[in-house]
């Protein structure tokens, strides 16, 4: 099993801070730039959140939240917004105050939610020992800073869908919908867990949703119909973009096969491979018999391999569900994918510092040195979609009213009262 050593409470705590702290003092210093393409070859920080930000400026004057004109900007710099203008509403509220306040303020509540998500952890966890070194690995996990420097949003997405997946355990459902459907008006990538919630036959989550994204969007859409066009081909265009940011699956394709028909063919065939067998444990006759933390992993993890543009900062949305399975299904598997997600790609040590911000390095590598760089974040990320796929696989349905005996997902119930995995009612919330 994972974590034998014994170590105290308290060096826990003051390790992970330690680390934490470096990730924090990096954001004025820089020190930890040069290990992310994200943070060497893209605009200044903010960048992702001025986005955010101009989109909820241009909302706040009746003007395209999609639409960037000169002259009308009051940010330093931005990508074009790509979201949903139910997250643009929020931006509003930003723009009471200058955009580098805001900036600062929205890395102070990204640490909140943080914090909160280690002390749920410990909490939930049963404390002690083994409750740090769960909630801890929060405090570990690189890609955060990533998160903070560029402003971007998905930490506060995998939160959501975390205290969603706690809230279903707990068999609160309508509270679990609740955090769902906010997680896909602020990213729709949360789209993925439809079919968790039809396995049950529970429509109602897909009405709501539906309801809740006309309401919120569908006006949005009447009043400029023209940024329909705009919003599909930014989000829903199979085309992937095609740089050293692109680090999901059909980054890695591109590699093999380039942009012509035999890209689309291969990329078809796998995305069928690995969709096809997740609704088939998701749906099947065995559903009953599979967490909801790990169908949610399952799905999550298949974000990675079907999306078209997957960034470091993305990783963010595992790093709940690895937490949880460490907990409820410990392996050294496990572990070793965590450290090779949590720690710093060899981006470093290839790395061409020479080019100016925003400048691509990916013409300039050589086809190992791409290979290598668009292989090491989502080659551990298919190992564990196969892990959490075989696991579910695995499990049988209940007979007579009892919790199916899984040595994949119940071994270390048997060993700690504390909770180190779901409950009966936990094992079939959902």
């Amino acid at each position: 099993m994972v974590f034998r050593k014994p170590l105290s409470v308290t060096w826990i705590w003051v390790c992970a801070g330690a680390v934490h702290l470096l990730l924090w003092v990096s954001l004025r210093t820089g020190w930890l730039c040069p290990l992310f393409n994200d943070t060497m070859h893209r605009f200044g920080p903010g960048a992702d959140f001025f986005a955010l930000y101009q989109a909820g400026y241009n909302a706040r004057h009746g003007v395209s939240i999609y639409s960037f004109e000169t002259g009308f900007t009051v940010i330093p710099y931005a990508y074009p917004f790509r979201y949903l203008p139910a997250s643009a509403y929020f931006g509003i509220l930003l723009t009471a105050v200058s955009p580098p306040l805001a900036y600062a303020l929205w890395i102070g509540f990204c640490e909140l939610c943080l914090l909160y998500n280690v002390r749920l952890t410990f909490m939930r966890t049963g404390g002690g020992i083994r409750g740090a070194r769960l909630a801890s690995l929060w405090l570990v996990f690189s890609p955060f800073f990533i998160e903070l420097w560029i402003g971007q949003f998905t930490f506060l997405l995998s939160s959501l869908l975390f205290w969603c997946t706690l809230a279903e355990e707990e068999g609160k459902s309508k509270r679990a919908l609740g955090w769902w459907i906010a997680s896909v008006l602020w990213k729709p990538a949360s789209l993925l867990w439809v079919p968790i919630w039809l396995r049950e036959r529970r429509y109602l989550p897909g009405l709501a949703l539906c309801a809740v994204l006309l309401a919120c969007n569908g006006a949005y859409f009447l009043l400029f119909p023209g940024d329909w066009p705009v919003f599909l081909k930014t989000n829903v265009d199979p085309t992937p973009t095609w740089h050293a940011g692109n680090l999901g699956l059909s980054g890695l394709i591109y590699q093999f096969t380039g942009k012509g028909p035999d890209f689309r063919i291969w990329r078809l065939g796998l995305h069928a491979a690995l969709v096809i067998p997740a609704l088939w444990v998701t749906l099947g006759r065995n559903r009953k018999a599979i967490p909801f933390w790990l169908l949610g992993g399952l799905w999550t993890s298949l974000y990675f391999l079907v999306y078209k543009d997957v960034w470091e900062h993305h990783m963010m949305l595992l790093l709940p569900f690895l937490i949880l399975a460490l907990w409820r299904s410990p392996s050294y598997l496990l572990m070793g994918i965590f450290v090779l997600l949590a720690l710093p790609s060899p981006f470093v040590l290839y790395d061409l510092r020479y080019l100016a911000l925003n400048v691509d390095p990916q013409p300039y590598f050589t086809r190992e040195v791409s290979i290598i760089h668009h292989s090491w974040r989502v080659v551990p990320i298919l190992v564990l979609y196969g892990h959490w796929l075989r696991q579910a696989a695995r499990l049988k349905a209940p007979e007579s009213g009892d919790v199916t005996s899984s040595p994949a997902c119940d071994a270390d119930m048997k060993r700690s009262p504390g909770g180190s995995l779901a409950s009966e009612s936990q094992l079939h919330a959902g």
